[in-house]
């Protein structure tokens, strides 16, 4: 029940976080909202606020927002043209599809900044240990952007490895199980005879962690991907027109088997990892 609240606490936040990016970048650039989810499928809870329906859904491996206008040849009624997702300016579609992966690398940050303020900076050696050395506020400010970055290089280059085959992507790639593993054991750990200050660490660090992760997976220039959105947006900056309709439905099934075989992959790569300790 402890790994089970973990789990589905780390991807709320995760996913929270992640959606409310897209919410905010497109309310400020007037698009209208019809829905906001946490999670997929049925939903469970929700409540709906004007034009939007607010809920939270079954499956917690995900999230959405859906814009008003978003399907290219579908009919608006005229009162809800001039909130058209299709009908905004080239900057500011591109600036609602990075909001989601940018409010990720913001929630990494927000973490950083609370660890190195509140519980201490990382030791020279080992980035998951406290020295509890005491640094300014502006201090730790400036260390989070930089730990931020640091992780992000990191995780990128491990990736451009995966894909190139220099190291194993079974062994370096996590997926859901995996998380709901480690969430369930960091939550153990501070009810357990650790002190509940490290506990919190632990989970924390995971959290800032995985937020990274979610931001650079969601830039990949795969369709149904937000970096497959910004490469369309990109083709059609260059070109001086969107993409064809027909083009971009069959880029989309393209990336959809694509998510669907990495997902098979990352849930079989989870299990087997279990079975071989």
């Amino acid at each position: 029940m402890v790994s089970l609240l973990a789990f589905i606490f780390i991807l709320g936040i995760l996913i929270g976080f992640h959606e409310f990016g897209h919410y905010l970048a497109a309310r400020l650039c007037g698009v209208g909202i019809e829905t906001f989810s946490i999670g997929f499928g049925p939903r469970l809870i929700h409540k709906k606020i004007g034009l939007t329906d607010y809920r939270i859904s079954l499956i917690p491996l995900g999230g959405y927002v859906k814009m008003v206008g978003d399907e290219p040849g579908r009919e608006l009624k005229p009162e809800f043209a001039r909130l058209s997702f299709n009908g905004k300016p080239l900057w500011q579609k591109s600036l609602i599809a990075a909001a989601g992966p940018a409010f990720n690398f913001l929630l990494a940050i927000i973490i950083f900044f609370g660890i190195f303020a509140f519980y201490g900076v990382p030791t020279k050696n080992s980035p998951n240990q406290l020295s509890f050395q005491k640094i300014k506020l502006s201090e730790s400010a400036r260390l989070s952007v930089v730990v931020t970055g640091q992780i992000t290089k990191l995780q990128v280059s491990d990736l451009v490895k995966m894909i190139s085959g220099e190291i194993s992507a079974k062994e370096n790639l996590y997926g859901p199980i995996a998380i709901y593993r480690m969430s369930g054991q960091n939550a153990k750990n501070r009810m357990s005879g650790q002190s509940a200050k490290k506990g919190a660490f632990d989970l924390f660090y995971l959290i800032a962690i995985l937020s990274i992760s979610l931001a650079i997976l969601n830039l990949l220039p795969i369709p149904t991907l937000d970096g497959g959105h910004l490469l369309f947006f990109g083709i059609e900056a260059v070109k001086g027109g969107p993409v064809n309709l027909k083009t971009k439905k069959i880029a989309q099934w393209a990336g959809s088997a694509i998510i669907i075989i990495l997902i098979i992959f990352v849930f079989y790569n989870d299990i087997a990892r279990i079975f071989n300790k």
